[in-house]
């Protein structure tokens, strides 16, 4: 009889040092991100005045790594389905390497611009390198805390740069080069963690390379009888990637709009204030206080993705999101509609704007990890990162033009209005696939 791996079977498996390793070492995607664009921000207080920027060339600035993790996200994907998620996983972040310590040497904005933006491009491809293969390495019970805590990790980063940020401004003028370039040493760690992980088994399986599957698996539960993990259930997929699938069919299609649109819908005020905080609080009467506001924020935005990771397996998929955006939508209203009353008014509705966010944060990579079939799972994860980053980096070159133009109070609004239009999107298109294997949850 031959023997034949199934998603369905590896659920079972207990987590493992295998899954640890590449949990630990995968969750560098959202590190990285949330610690580029944060850093940038941080960046701005001495690039602008030094090159004299006008809001135009900030807002693109601050914008240039988003465009290019749009461009990224479907790109990475495509390839990790088609030739896999080891090579990827590994080549992908060495050239984060090189990318983050050119920036030390930019002479003008148009050489910075460039390399920001080919930043984007490898952060944004391993977004569904490293999210794909933990999802695949997870099981039904783990699945929803391992993938949807890889936001949180976002803002574990965003709060490393924040205070790396911070000392490096102070230090020097020429702080902002050391800032840009100081990714390098974090990807340098993460590649070195990285080396030695083995292809998907699921990955493998989909390709007919099943003793080769096999052969992970042993090695990634060792000691313990996989024999019984091993069926007949799963079908081999044709070589390379069938993105054809995701738009041809009306579930899948759907499914891509639900995933890459309450992501875009998060994203905007989210990169908002991570990207322009200090000008933000500075706006609503902070002052030179922003600092500690701004670390706080990023504080209890991990602190609402981990209480998410708490609540998606208890209360399930569809309401966590659902809740959350309404919630995010009050926060935004706050600082829009009363932030002239008091500081401590404006530190409620950050808190509120903040803790809510984590919901979708914790299903922006769990959703379409969960919602599409193993040969195309790269690609819709990288198809929908790149949906919220039009989002995101429209809003984030249209903030500072904004803040100019129709004020701090009036910005707020309208980023409650994006959140409110994350509520109906969420009513209208969420699916509840709570504690449900892999094949179940994918399938058409």
């Amino acid at each position: 009889m031959t023997t034949q791996i199934t998603e369905a079977s590896q659920q079972r498996l207990k987590l493992s040092p295998l899954q640890r390793k590449v949990l630990v070492f995968g969750s560098g995607s959202p590190f990285l991100d949330g610690y580029v664009i944060v850093m940038i921000g941080l960046a701005l207080l001495q690039i602008v005045p030094l090159w004299d920027l006008s809001d135009s060339q900030t807002g693109m600035l601050a914008a240039g790594t988003l465009v290019g993790i749009l461009i990224g996200g479907p790109v990475g994907g495509y390839i990790t389905d088609r030739i896999g998620r080891r090579f990827m996983y590994i080549f992908d972040v060495s050239v984060i390497i090189v990318l983050s310590a050119a920036q030390f040497f930019v002479q003008d904005i148009t050489q910075l611009v460039i390399l920001r933006v080919l930043i984007g491009v490898v952060i944004g491809a391993d977004y569904p390198i490293a999210s794909t293969l933990i999802t695949e390495f997870s099981t039904p019970k783990s699945r929803g805390w391992m993938v949807g805590a890889l936001n949180g990790i976002w803002y574990v980063g965003g709060v490393a740069a924040a205070l790396v940020g911070y000392a490096l401004y102070l230090g020097s003028d020429e702080g902002w080069r050391w800032m840009l370039a100081s990714p390098a040493l974090i990807a340098l760690i993460l590649l070195i963690g990285r080396l030695g992980t083995p292809e998907s088994p699921l990955w493998l399986a989909s390709r007919g390379r099943r003793d080769e599957a096999i052969d992970v698996l042993h090695r990634a539960f060792p000691g313990q009888n996989i024999d019984q993990q091993i069926g007949e259930l799963g079908e081999t997929a044709p070589a390379g990637s069938k993105m054809g699938i995701i738009f041809s069919n009306r579930v899948y299609l759907r499914r891509l709009l639900y995933c890459g649109g309450f992501y875009a819908l998060m994203t905007v005020p989210v990169f908002a204030i991570a990207t322009f905080g200090p000008q933000i609080y500075d706006l609503l009467g902070l002052g030179d206080r922003w600092i500690v506001p701004y670390v706080l924020s990023n504080i209890f935005f991990g602190v609402g993705c981990f209480v998410a990771v708490l609540l998606v397996d208890r209360w399930g998929r569809r309401p966590l999101n659902i809740w959350s955006f309404v919630g995010m939508t009050i926060g935004m209203a706050i600082l829009g509609l009363l932030s002239n009353v008091s500081p401590i008014v404006v530190f409620v509705g950050f808190i509120i704007f903040c803790l809510a966010q984590g919901g979708p944060s914790a299903l922006a990579w769990l959703a379409p990890n969960e919602l599409f079939p193993t040969e195309v799972r790269a690609s819709a994860t990288g198809l929908a990162t790149a949906m919220s980053r039009i989002g995101a980096a429209v809003g984030t070159y249209l903030v500072p033009l904004m803040l100019t133009e129709i004020g701090v109070s009036n910005t707020m609004l309208v980023m409650a209005a994006v959140c409110l239009a994350g509520v109906v999107l969420c009513a209208a298109l969420a699916e509840e696939t709570k504690g449900m294997s892999l094949r179940e949850t994918s399938a058409a």
